[in-house]
This record gives structure tokens, sequence and C-alpha cells, in this order.
């Protein structure tokens, strides 16, 4: 595991050791020791007493062990292909909101730096930003090249980092764009879409790595929004439904599959954003990723799963950017999603990046806690928010059956 400045900077603490114990404590359904909440909490250590000894009545089930002797084969590569000045020359262009020359892209993308370029080009015109504010095309470019750097004996190599770059374009972008006519395409005219921006030979790729689940959704929450309807079961179904989705070739199973999402999971009355990312949420947990490795299969270097798994490690690599509620969905999907690889992928060809991604996870988010503990101002509410932090990413914490 490789630490950040950050969390290397908390280690240094005297209240590190600390809030580790208190924890460990925690984790393992204990009660921290008196001794220990004293030096963290002076006079309101009876306080933090009450709240450990409601927290641990909760069950979560066998707490996650550090894998020591995890890898950082994705962090050694990301490391590494900084300092290729190829890279460097283009990740500059494209942090000025430019797109790179060819000449470089050539370097990584070959016969397919045209559509690579298109991409970029495509997500800085549209204005995609990363919630930092640089440009979503520096995110593509450092997943692509990470994975070519860890692949570059393979000799398809320029094709799968093309895939790598392109991951996102289907659904980032589609709704964006428009045709000759001036009509922006939409999920009626997916192929279309397809045929004209990303060549032939890419697309099962990155069609494979694209959440079509997340681009219906997000249809129907933009026509539900402009009909003045809630995003619930009950307006969601019946959109559905009644689309003309048969025709949809290379969409239909995608919508039959959410409805039957929807259809199968319990409804409360909630508002139509918590219901969207929980439909999500099961989707890309309950459909997505195990589609992703079954289909996978065909490929037998695994590559294009190994994509997916650069680009988890890309977004916790830039975590420190987004706000708190994205930290903690992209920590859960790094695990849950390591997780459901390692359970489908029998032959480990991927166990290594496996291994590195479910340790970062972890070690990030004990981080996300830790600070939380060791604050001494408010420091009851900042106990409480590490236990509610442990609760949301209990997926993380702890072993899941």
């Amino acid at each position: 595991m490789r630490y950040n400045d950050e969390i290397l900077g908390l280690k240094k603490s005297p209240k590190y050791k600390y809030a580790r114990i208190v924890l460990d404590s925690l984790l393992n359904k204990q009660v921290p020791d008196e001794k220990v909440l004293k030096k963290l909490y002076k006079k309101s250590y009876k306080k933090i007493i009450e709240f450990s000894e409601r927290f641990i009545q909760e069950e979560y089930g066998t707490p996650r062990e550090h894998d020591m002797d995890a890898p950082t084969l994705i962090s050694d590569a990301r490391i590494s292909v900084a300092k290729n000045k190829y890279f460097q020359t283009m990740h500059h262009e494209l942090l000025d909101f430019k797109v790179p020359d060819k000449t470089c892209l050539k370097r990584f993308f070959g016969k397919y730096s045209d559509a690579v370029a298109l991409s970029y080009g495509l997500f800085i015109k549209s204005k995609k930003i990363r919630k930092s504010g640089i440009s979503m095309s520096c995110h593509h470019n450092r997943v692509a090249c990470t994975f070519y750097e860890l692949n570059k004996e393979n000799p398809d190599i320029e094709r799968y980092a093309s895939v790598a770059a392109l991951h996102d374009f289907i659904e980032d972008l589609m709704y964006n764009l428009k045709d000759e006519q001036g009509n922006r395409y939409t999920i009626a005219n997916y192929q279309e879409f397809l045929d004209k921006m990303i060549p032939k030979e890419l697309q099962d790729a990155v069609k494979l790595l694209t959440n079509h689940y997340d681009m219906i959704l997000k249809y129907v929450d933009y026509h539900l929004d402009r009909r003045g309807k809630r995003f619930n079961k009950e307006n969601v179904l019946e959109f559905l439904k009644l689309l003309d989705y048969q025709a949809y070739t290379e969409l239909k199973d995608f919508i039959v599959r959410t409805i039957n999402i929807i259809e199968s999971s319990p409804y409360e009355e909630t508002s139509s954003k918590d219901y969207l990312e929980d439909i999500k949420w099961k989707c890309y947990t309950g459909l997505y990723i195990p589609e992703i490795v079954n289909m996978s299969y065909n490929d037998s270097t695994h590559l294009v799963l190994l994509i997916k798994l650069v680009d988890l490690s890309d977004n916790n690599h830039g975590l420190d950017s987004m706000d708190q509620t994205s930290k903690i969905k992209n920590v859960r999907k790094s695990v849950i999603t390591s997780d459901l690889i390692a359970k489908l992928d029998t032959a480990q060809l991927l166990s290594p990046y496996i291994r590195e991604i479910r340790e970062d996870a972890l070690v990030k988010a004990e981080y996300f806690v830790l600070k939380d503990l060791m604050h001494e101002e408010s420091c009851q509410d900042f106990f409480v928010d590490g236990l509610v932090k442990i609760h949301r990413m209990k997926d993380v914490f702890y072993e899941q059956k």
C-alpha cells in the first residue's frame, strides 16, 4: 500500500495511536479503553463511552483485515507514466483545455489516435469537468496511459489503451451531442451514435464498460422532470413500460432488466434524488458489475476488466477534490467491485490488482474516520460523525456474505 501525504501526516500526530486503538475497538464491537478515551476526549470521555456502547449493539459482520502485502502495481504504473515526456506534454495540453498533438497521442493510441482526439475534444467542448475543476479528459488520459504502462508489452495495447480512453464516452456524452439534423442523440438512436463516433472494432469493449443502466435512469429522470413528475417507483415503471423499447435493438435487454430490478425492490417513500441513487446503486451492484465480469471472460486476459480497476483506482487517487458523499461512494464502489470480481474471476488473473484496490479503499475509509476521532474541539460531534461514516461504509469495513 502506498500512503498519500495526508495519511502519512495523520500518522505523525501524537493522537493517531489513540484514535487507531479506538477505531480498532469499535470495529471489533468493543467499548474503547477508558484510559485511551480520556487522553483523546478529556472530560467528554463518558459521553463518548455512551455513544460507543450504543454503536457496538449493531451487527455488521466480521471486520475486514488489512492486506499488508498488497501490491502497488497500478500506483507504480501511474507514477512511472507521469515521467514519460509524451504523457507530460499531452496531459499539460488537456489541463489547459486543449486537444494534444497527434504526435504524442500516437505514442499511446496508434491508429486510434483520431478517435481519442475526438473524444478529448468533445469532452472539452462540452465543458465536462471533474469536481476539482479540471477537464474530465484528464481522468480518461490518466486511466488510458496508466493502463498502457501496465501492459505495454501486449501487442494489442494500442487498442486496449484507446478503449480505456473512451470508457466514459457513451455514458457522459451521448445526450449532449447532436446529429447532422441538429437533434440530440437519445437511447432511440444509440447505434447511430456509436457508428458515427467510435471505430467499429472498439465498440464492443467500450459498450461493455458503459453503465447503460445509469444512462437509462438518467433518461427517465430527465423526461419525468420535464413533465413535472416525481422520480418514484410508480412513475419510473410507467414511463419505461410505455417506451417502444422493443425497437431499441441494442438497449432493450438493459431496459427490461432495469424494469425487473425496480419491480423486485421494495419501495419506501423518499425524495426523487435518493430513489434515483438507490436504484442506480442496485443496478450497479446487481447488474452492471456482474455482467462486465461474465462477459469479459471472452477476453482471456481480462484486460477490459483491468481497465475498470484502473478507472476505480484513478477515482480513488483523486478523492481529495470530491465532496464527502462522493468520497464514500467511490470507496464503496472500489470494494464492492473488487469483491464481485474476486468471486467471479475463478482464474484469479486479476488478483494482484484486486488486492491493491481493496487495500487502498480500506485505508482511505479508515482515514476518513480517524480524522473525526482525532478532533479535540466539538469532539462529541466528530465522534458521532465517525460512527456514521463506519455505518455508511460498512461494506468496506466488514466482510460481506
